[in-house]
C-alpha cells in the first residue's frame, strides 16, 4: 500500500490505524503487507503529491518490485507497526506474484481540505506476444545511390555534374505591370449624376 505518508507526527498515526482496522480481517494469515510512501524519495508535491504515488505504485506494478522508502532508520515507536498487518518496505525486493489473482495495490491521498481518496490498483492481464507470419517473404533493404550519382542522373540539375558548386540559373524576372488609376471620390459620381439629371429636364 502507498501511504500518504506526510511524516507527521499526528497523521502517520491517524492513516496507520485506518489502515490497520481495514486491512486486519480478511488477509491472510501470516501475510505482511508492504507499506511505504514516494515522498521519502522526492518530497512533498502539494497538490501532485497524489498523482505522483500513482505513477509509482502502477510502476511497481508494471515492473514487479516492490520500490523502497529512503532514509529510514526505523519505524516510529507509537505506530506501533508490530500489532499491524503492515512492515515498511525499507529495500528494493521483487514482488512475487500472490496465491490466488493478480497483483493488488492501494494508494492513499489525503487532502489539507478534507478530500480523501483511496484508489486500488490491479495488475494489468498478460497480453501474449503474437506470433511472426511465417508465410511472409524477407524484406529487401533497397539500396540507396550516392548523392553524387543521383545528381548525375536527375534530370531537373543538368548542371550538376559539370558544375556541382555553382549556383542555379536565375529566374527571369516577371513583366511589370501598369498600375492602375485610383478610382474617383464618391461624391464626383453624385455630382455628375445629378447634373446629367438636371440636363434631361424639360425646360420653358
Amino acid at each position: 500500500m502507498e501511504t500518504h505518508g506526510t511524516a507527521t507526527e499526528l497523521g502517520d498515526r491517524i492513516e496507520l490505524a485506518a489502515a490497520t482496522a481495514a486491512f486486519t480481517t480478511g488477509g491472510a494469515p501470516g501475510t505482511r503487507i508492504g507499506i511505504g510512501s514516494v515522498k521519502s524519495n522526492i518530497g512533498h508535491l502539494d497538490a501532485a503529491a497524489g498523482v505522483a504515488s500513482f505513477i509509482k505504485t502502477v510502476l511497481m506494478l508494471e515492473h514487479a518490485t516492490l520500490a523502497p522508502t529512503v532514509s529510514l532508520t526505523g519505524p516510529h515507536p507509537e505506530l506501533a507497526l508490530d500489532a499491524s498487518p503492515f512492515r515498511v518496505v525499507d529495500r528494493t525486493a521483487p514482488w512475487p506474484p500472490p496465491a490466488e489473482g493478480p497483483r493488488r495495490a492501494g494508494v492513499s491521498s489525503l487532502g489539507i481540505g478534507g478530500t480523501n481518496v483511496h484508489v486500488v490498483l490491479e495488475q494489468a492481464p498478460h497480453r501474449p506476444t503474437p506470433p511472426a507470419p511465417q508465410d511472409a517473404a524477407p524484406r529487401r533493404r533497397r539500396s540507396s545511390p550516392s548523392r553524387p550519382a543521383r545528381n548525375r542522373r536527375s534530370p531537373h540539375w543538368p548542371h550538376a555534374s559539370r558544375q556541382p558548386c555553382a549556383p542555379p540559373t536565375p529566374r527571369p524576372s516577371p513583366t511589370p505591370r501598369t498600375p492602375c488609376a485610383p478610382p474617383a471620390p464618391p461624391w464626383t459620381y453624385a455630382r455628375t449624376s445629378w447634373q446629367r439629371t438636371r440636363r434631361r429636364r424639360p425646360t420653358g
